[in-house]
């Protein structure tokens, strides 16, 4: 019942972990070779992730990790405690915290969604005298706006009424007075987002507030049914601050001799993958809306797939990234697959589940790290604190990954947001997007087309911008050629006018030239990653140099994905 998923949804139903007196708390411990539960203070958890995150510099615990024993650096009374499972025991007993306790792991990114007991108490108050309401919407976030103090701004107030809601009767003593005083009750058809009249006739009434954080909850634990996957993608997708019209059935035409076909939608397989690959095939980008269906007896798809969701996986993809295996994500990358519709947010990590933060914020996050630390090593499971001057938007955003994830969508960014990036000393090796359409000028004007090689590399000539010698062009260009099917109007219009052509015969000539030369020289086509071209007479001069077996990595991820042009 502690497995961090069996914990979770006890947790969520108000499961009381210590009943009186809660003076301790039960951890698993391992002793002896053998895991168990005993009790353990709060605050032996608190130091024990202390030093922890003092000795290692960050807070991924590994699974089998306990805290040692006889040794002065760690809390006695946490010896021999399974510290992976501390976090989830300290969220459920936050309350029940020191002020020093509550201010510490604050300061670890912890629990950072829960404000302190005398803060919550303020901003319920506040929300009772400001809406003359006493039930909070679970979906109510502060507004940005007077008479709101602002570093109350968009704290996710409904969540917290929800979670007192649920742990009320176990709070402290002393607690429960003064939350009864406020006057705010809970669990009331009240406390939830109703669905209004003037919506579709089957939803009005339906509680949509109380269901969807469960239903994130669900998502995020890999929990919900087959089924259930249809009816989240497009909801799942869109940015919390936007109010979503409830995803609208709309019937599906079905086949005559069977019902719709399911696929399951909790992974990525080959047959996915094929359909991905085929999709691509037939409108030339994997910018899949998420209203697109597989239609029954169309010859273009295997019929298998007739009926299949295909834009609802695809959404569900663009929210879960996260969770996919490194090399999954790397071959849908290798696709060209779009990992966001929307320009400016995309879906990212947080210490407790996903949500969706805007590229600007995202920069502003990573530009309170360095000024705080002086560099951008960031380490993994670093999350953003709560409070100045971190940006609000960004707390528990787990930051690690957001390096990775700006530099795929660097041309996904503004102009201003780019020169951000840049000035942090962050993707200075990609030029800017006014610098790089300069470079697919000159291109154009020394080569007559706009066929960029794989394997160009800016001359150094005076024909060129000084400042990007050198630069892998070739390697930008292809980048930038998968991910153009999601650019806005005006920037694939810019694109258009250099005279940029993507994915052409010329882009893949010298690898191709190798290839054939390598085959002959060797008999076989298998190119080690790391070959290049040696300066030998048995290879012409102008190969001489290449990096093969590198390109030839990007030449068969084309050819699996059936993208190489009919002459190649």
């Amino acid at each position: 019942m502690y497995e961090p998923n069996c914990f979770a949804q006890l947790d969520a139903i108000g499961y009381e972990w210590s009943p009186p007196p809660r003076c301790m708390h039960r951890c698993v411990v391992r002793f002896n070779g053998a895991y168990c539960v005993r009790h353990v203070p709060l605050s032996a958890l608190v130091q024990a992730l202390v030093a922890f995150r003092h000795r290692h510099g960050h807070l991924n615990v590994p699974d089998a990790f306990v805290v040692p024993e006889n040794d002065a650096a760690w809390p006695e009374e946490g010896s021999n405690v399974l510290l992976s499972r501390a976090a989830q025991t300290l969220c459920a007993h936050f309350y029940e915290l020191s002020d020093a306790d509550v201010a510490t792991v604050h300061n670890l990114s912890l629990c950072t969604e829960l404000p302190h007991w005398d803060d919550t108490k303020q901003l319920l108050a506040l929300y009772v005298k400001i809406t003359n309401q006493r039930a909070v919407p679970i979906e109510f976030v502060v507004p940005s706006a007077a008479p709101w103090p602002p570093r109350f701004h968009h704290v996710a107030l409904g969540e917290v009424a929800w979670y007192l809601g649920r742990k009320r009767l176990v709070l402290p003593r002393g607690m429960l007075p003064e939350l009864d005083a406020l006057g705010v009750i809970f669990h009331t058809p009240a406390t939830d987002f109703v669905v209004p009249d003037d919506w579709d006739i089957p939803w009005r009434g339906l509680r949509l507030g109380r269901y969807v954080p469960e239903l994130r909850q669900a998502v995020a634990q890999l929990l919900v049914p087959k089924a259930t996957f249809e009816a989240l993608g497009e909801l799942l997708e869109r940015p919390p601050e936007v109010t979503p019209a409830l995803l609208r059935y709309e019937p599906r035409p079905l086949s005559p001799s069977r019902k719709r076909r399911r696929v399951d939608h909790r992974g990525i397989d080959d047959e996915k993958v094929d359909a991905l690959i085929l999709y691509r095939r037939l409108f030339g980008n994997l910018a899949i809306p998420r209203d697109f269906v597989v239609e029954f007896f169309d010859d273009r798809w295997p019929a298998p797939l007739g009926g299949w969701l295909l834009g609802t996986y695809a959404a569900l993809l663009r929210h879960r990234r996260h969770l996919l295996p490194p090399e999954k994500k790397a071959a849908l990358d290798a696709l060209g697959f779009l990992w966001q519709l929307k320009p400016g947010a995309i879906s990212v990590t947080t210490s407790l589940s996903l949500k969706v933060a805007t590229f600007s914020v995202l920069i502003a996050a990573l530009r309170a790290y360095k000024a705080k630390t002086g560099h951008l090593d960031v380490p993994a499971g670093y999350a953003v604190p709560l409070g100045a001057p971190w940006p609000s938007d960004a707390a528990g955003i787990v930051l690690k990954p957001v390096l990775t994830l700006l530099r795929h969508h660097f041309y996904d960014l503004s102009t201003n947001e780019a020169a951000d990036l840049h000035a942090l000393d962050f993707c200075s090796d990609l030029p800017s997007w006014p610098a790089f359409l300069e470079l697919l000028e000159c291109f154009k004007t020394e080569f007559g087309h706009g066929g960029v090689g794989l394997d160009f590399c800016v001359p150094s000539t005076r024909a060129w911008p000084t400042e990007w010698h050198r630069a892998p062009l070739g390697e930008i260009a292809h980048g930038v050629g998968l991910l153009m099917a999601g650019f806005e109007a005006k920037k694939a219009q810019q694109l258009a006018d250099t005279g940029f052509l993507f994915n052409s015969p010329a882009t893949w000539r010298r690898t191709v030239d190798g290839l054939q030369q390598y085959h002959r020289l060797h008999r076989c086509i298998e190119v080690p990653p790391k070959f290049v071209v040696p300066d030998e007479p048995a290879w012409p001069q102008d190969l001489r140099g290449l990096q093969l077996g590198r390109f030839c990595g990007f030449l068969k991820q084309a050819l699996t994905a059936q993208m190489l042009p009919p002459t190649t």
